[in-house]
């Protein structure tokens, strides 16, 4: 992944789950959340600067590690591991975790059980049908063969939230890069 001690890097993150928290605040107001696979820790780290309480679940030692320096509470592991009580959460977060699993409609199904009833599951994935991948074909930046194994459109993302129990509510956001205009 991308290296989240880089300055840049980390900019970018804050910027994109600035975005990502103000687009769930209009929906839920602030609460607590669950962010699952949440690397070091910078949606947490945006989540906390707003108002938000949050913990976080992150299967690589050294991800989680840098997050918890941070102050942050997240625990290494899986989420059925984590421990962590199911139905208590305003919202349920995992961003750029869907596209590596293998089986996204049960990863969603688990998701939302930990969401309160009422709460939310919120997910972002790259765009399939986004002009970039179209224009760079096999140099796009979001295809990485063996690490994104599930791709989504706009159109299969909301069925497959559809089949594991949710209402999904499709936004498309882009975070401009550094170096993409």
């Amino acid at each position: 992944g991308p290296d989240t001690t880089d300055p840049i890097v980390v900019a970018i993150a804050h910027a994109a789950a600035h975005r990502r928290f103000e687009i769930i605040e209009r929906i839920s107001g602030t609460g607590n959340v669950l962010d699952v696979g949440c690397g070091s820790g910078e949606a947490l780290e945006v989540a906390r600067q707003r108002g938000w309480a949050g913990v976080g679940v992150e299967p690589v030692e050294a991800s989680a590690e840098r997050a918890r320096s941070r102050g942050l509470a997240v625990t290494t592991g899986t989420l059925t591991d984590a421990g962590l009580p199911l139905g208590s959460f305003d919202v349920v977060g995992a961003w750029h975790v869907l596209e590596h699993l293998l089986d996204p409609l049960a990863f969603l199904s688990e998701l939302a059980c930990y969401a309160r009833p009422g709460g939310f599951v919120a997910v972002e994935v790259p765009n399939w049908r986004h002009r970039s991948r179209r224009v760079q074909g096999p140099d796009w930046d979001q295809l990485c063969p063996l690490e994104h194994v599930t791709h989504f459109t706009p159109r299969t993302l909301r069925r497959t939230m559809q089949r594991a129990g949710l209402r999904p509510q499709i936004q498309t956001v882009t975070v401009v890069r550094p170096n993409r205009i």
